[in-house]
């Protein structure tokens, strides 16, 4: 199970440790292929030690776009763009659950569970949400 938070969390630790978590005994190859799909590969060859380069904690002296694809947490709309499309490769045959506040990042998922005040209020297809008359969900997709 994967956690993806909106803030951007970097260990003040190399770049590999970062991306790995700390385990050891997940490949480059793996590493240089996520940075790869993730459009990263351009930023890491400018690092003086590669995946052995330092990060300090707090965005690590990334752009704020680099740490946000680095932590996978979109907050702007062009590298939220970015992540989807990552995602889409990354997540290609898994099954993801999402929560997020605007349905736009979810426009691709088969089924929605809408929550207020911790109850569930609506749960159903996308297409039947935004179909159904009065939906919390029909409202928002149509205005976003």
């Amino acid at each position: 199970m994967g956690l993806v938070t909106q803030e951007v969390q970097l260990f003040q630790a190399t770049i590999r440790q970062n991306l790995t978590c700390f385990n050891p005994h997940i490949p480059d190859q793996q590493i240089l292929a996520t940075l790869e799909i993730l459009g990263l590969m351009d930023w890491l060859v400018t690092q003086p030690l590669g995946l052995e380069t330092p990060l300090a904690a707090e965005s690590g002296g990334l752009l704020a776009g680099q740490a946000q694809l680095l932590a996978l947490s979109p907050l702007d709309p062009h590298t939220e763009k970015r992540i989807e499309q990552a995602l889409d490769r990354l997540l290609l045959g898994l099954t993801p659950t999402i929560i997020a506040h605007r349905l736009q990042t979810v426009e691709r998922v088969d089924q929605i569970l809408i929550l207020q005040q911790g109850s569930v209020v609506e749960y159903g297809s996308r297409r039947r949400l935004q179909e159904q008359r009065g939906s919390h969900g029909s409202l928002r997709m149509r205005s976003e």
